[in-house]
């Protein structure tokens, strides 16, 4: 029988401002992408949460007032009851742990209201449409992602699982009389969760001889994924720790995204399987073969339109009284950044945001990895 101390597992998902896992995070934007439009507008709410109440409601209120003055009769209708869930949310609906909330409302007579919390920051912006804006959303999952911490000081060791930059659950053992049996079975227990395949990333967090000794315990296959080493105190609180290994983190992240792009510009150039430019981009993700969309976080292309009745679209130019196709007139305007990850979130694309690369600029800041890519399509240039 083993002397191992029991594994305590906490979960830290599930309650109104608790934690967002990254499933989660990701059925509620295929929820966002696959709405419906109507006549009645969208707001899409993006606010930092501060101590400061007052801040963000002056910010919310300055936008919302000059969003009412866009629209007239029955428009202005349902705005105005969208708005109103968004004050009742902002009200009485913030977690204390919350820093960042997304909040999507709709009025009229398809009404529809989703607000979400985060416990990292996201921008400000505060807009009306006819389809929600999730592009912040989608960048928010690709910055934060998720990440496992092995945590091993003095008398404890622990698994903390990271998502979206909050802890999602936690496993606790204690190390003191039975030290070696207990580290084995953390390390065994960590093995499980990573062979799995939800976590790629590991960060070893503790005293250093200690974390040390556990680093050089690791399997191979666990080694590989260790992203950083860092040291904490005895006394140090779990947040603190938590916080510490964020940076890092992200810093890691940049170096993922940068890789990535390379793999993108090669295969342009050695496969021919993939495509860059908005142009090009656009027709991949609308033909649903693209599998993963890579784009700069300073890309942003301005409006393209649709035609509602033919289903044309073309990006960079300006809208025309009607279709050059079917000269109909019922064409619908977007803004091509959000109205890729929108159309890359419905049917399933991966979606890689990357903060600089003269690579992807100099190809137009956009780029689609692609499957059975045609041979007179192999390279494309930047649109």
């Amino acid at each position: 029988m083993s002397d191992s101390p029991p594994l305590k597992s906490f979960s830290l998902t599930g309650n109104s401002g608790s934690a967002m896992t990254v499933e989660q995070l990701e059925k509620h934007l295929k929820t966002l992408a696959k709405l419906e439009e109507t006549v009645a507008p969208v707001i899409s709410c993006y606010l930092t949460v501060s101590d400061a109440a007052a801040e963000h409601h002056f910010i919310l209120e300055d936008r919302l007032c000059s969003l009412r003055s866009t629209f007239s009769g029955k428009q202005r209708q349902a705005f105005q009851q969208a708005a109103g869930k968004i004050r009742e949310f902002m009200r009485a609906g913030v977690a204390t742990q919350t820093h960042g909330v997304a909040v999507f409302s709709r009025g009229g007579d398809c009404p529809f209201f989703l607000p979400l919390q985060f416990q990292v920051p996201l921008p400000n912006t505060i807009t009306a449409d006819f389809t929600p804006k999730i592009y912040s959303l989608v960048e928010l999952r690709d910055t934060y992602d998720r990440y496992v911490i092995l945590l091993m000081k003095q008398g404890i060791g622990a698994i903390i699982m990271i998502d979206l930059g909050a802890p999602t659950e936690q496993i606790w053992t204690t190390r003191d009389e039975h030290r070696q049996q207990a580290d084995g079975q953390l390390i065994r227990q960590l093995e499980r969760l990573i062979s799995h395949g939800k976590y790629d990333h590991l960060m070893l967090v503790g005293d250093l001889p200690t974390i040390t000794n556990a680093r050089a315990a690791l399997p191979p296959h666990l080694a590989s994924k260790v992203v950083d080493v860092i040291a904490a105190c005895p006394t140090d609180p779990v947040p603190d720790v938590i916080h510490a290994t964020l940076r890092p983190f992200l810093k890691h992240r940049d170096f993922d995204s940068e890789v990535v792009t390379r793999t993108l510009v090669n295969k342009i150039a050695t496969q021919g399987s993939a495509v860059t430019g908005t142009c090009s981009s656009f027709r991949a993700v609308k033909g649903g073969r693209a599998e993963l969309l890579v784009l700069l976080e300073s890309y942003d292309p301005g409006l393209g339109w649709e035609c509602r009745d033919c289903g044309r679209i073309e990006t960079n130019v300006l809208c025309p009284e009607f279709c050059p196709k079917c000269r109909s007139t019922s064409l619908r305007l977007f803004e091509t950044r959000e109205e890729l990850v929108r159309l890359a979130t419905r049917i399933h694309c991966q979606v890689e945001v990357v903060k600089e690369s003269e690579f992807l600029w100099a190809l137009g800041g956009v780029g689609c990895m692609v499957r059975l890519l045609s041979p007179a399509n192999s390279v494309s240039r930047a649109a």
